[in-house]
């Protein structure tokens, strides 16, 4: 009905109630017996007028939503993007599931890859070489390949701390999810990592972690499943710590090495690294520091990660356990300078204790990265308890670590 007929039958409805009026008796016995029917006639103009009402709210509405489709389909995709998502809540995201007591490489590599499906303008993910039982050791770099300076993270160097693939992870969906997000200074990732790439190897330790979660069977190569069991059965023959374990399923649940024996945050090359002892000469579940620097494809893969950024703004290594932050490893001048205001802002962030003795370099990933190529750089030490850590503990880390990304975003000198 078009609001003409509306209006037409308005009056006509009008026109018939003062022709009633003038034909009909007004006294009080005929406004008391007035019927039903007459009071129902009476009302129609009114609902005829709200109907009207309604009908023009419609057309407005169709009009203004028209405007909209009209004016988002001038802007690209990636405004539209921007547009849509600036005022949301910030979200924890739905594909890295953090729920699971053992996060797999298997795991880690589908969400990469769901990720970057998900975010293909913001996410691109790579393989910086293989594994000795032939996996990949994949990293991620969120942001602009042409960015001026670069944020180094890792986690999973060690195969018994398999949380902490899971904590970069999830760190990793929260900062795709909520990029456009504004905080509650109006301020989204958008707007500090612009000139800023993040590069991110959730797992710098596959076959490790397999090992510690899988056992013997997760290991591909025949001749790396001779090599461990004959770890296994030096490490019992030498040490007594190591015959606590019940069998080797038990022992290989603790295993931090990579799957020659090695301990990747022993083997970085740094300048005494031929003098230091560690105290275990052969292959081991933990600390020996392998036949020569650098000896491991691992170890090498994250160097040329590093080596390759431009402007690295520091690096920061993720493990457990402890709720301590490792940073002095003898650095001097302006390097010491930068290194005590990341260590300050990690604090903040995590309520951690920052250990501010001075300890002898020990070819850790960051001992390599300040000493040997000047980069601010900082081990997190994750959880409290013996490794592998429960998942339980999960919730109590992410509170604490979650907006990582964020802070060394706005730290970034």
């Amino acid at each position: 009905m078009t609001e003409e007929q509306i209006v037409k039958e308005e009056e006509t409805a009008k026109q018939d109630a003062d022709q009633e009026t003038l034909t009909e008796p007004m006294d009080a016995s005929c406004v008391a017996a007035e019927t039903t029917e007459e009071q129902e006639r009476k009302k129609a103009p009114a609902k005829r007028r709200s109907f009207r009402s309604v009908c023009i709210v419609a057309v407005a509405i169709v009009l203004v939503a028209a405007l909209g489709v009209g004016l988002s389909l001038k802007l690209s995709a990636p405004e539209r993007e921007e547009a849509e998502t600036r005022s949301r809540v910030f979200l924890p995201g739905t594909v890295v599931d953090t729920a699971k007591a053992e996060y797999s490489y298997e795991e880690m590599k589908a969400d990469l890859f769901a990720l970057q499906e998900a975010y293909p303008n913001l996410i691109r993910v790579s393989s910086a070489g293989k594994t000795l039982d032939g996996r990949e050791i994949y990293y991620a770099d969120l942001g602009s390949p042409d960015a001026k300076k670069q944020i180094f993270i890792s986690a999973g160097i060690h195969g018994r701390e398999y949380l902490t693939p899971m904590l970069l992870m999830k760190m990793t969906e929260y900062y795709l999810t909520n990029y456009h997000v504004e905080d509650e200074q109006g301020v989204a990732y958008a707007d500090l990592g612009g000139d800023v790439l993040i590069r991110v190897v959730p797992m710098v330790n596959p076959d490790g972690i397999m090992i510690s979660q899988e056992g013997l069977n997760a290991i591909r190569s025949e001749a790396l499943r001779e090599k461990i069991e004959e770890v296994y059965r030096s490490d019992c023959s030498k040490y007594e710590s190591y015959r606590q374990y019940e069998d080797r399923e038990e022992y290989l649940k603790y295993w931090k090495a990579n799957a020659a024996g090695v301990d990747l945050n022993r083997n970085f090359p740094i300048e005494y690294w031929e003098e230091m002892r560690t105290g275990i000469g052969q292959p081991s579940s933990q600390a020996y520091k392998g036949p020569a620097a650098a000896s491991e494809p691992e170890t090498r893969a994250i160097m040329a990660l590093i080596e390759a950024l431009s402007n690295p703004l520091c690096v920061v290594s993720i493990h457990s356990q402890g709720e301590i932050l490792y940073w002095n490893c003898g650095q001097e001048g302006e390097l010491l300078k930068e290194n005590e205001a990341l260590r300050d802002e990690m604090a903040e962030l995590t309520g951690y204790r920052p250990q501010d003795t001075f300890s002898h370099p020990d070819a850790t990933l960051d001992d390599w990265a300040a000493l040997q190529q000047g980069i601010p750089s900082l081990n997190m030490e994750t959880g409290k308890g013996s490794c592998p850590l429960p998942v339980s503990q999960f919730d109590t880390i992410w509170g604490q670590t979650k907006d990582l990304f964020v802070t060394l975003l706005r730290w970034a000198p």
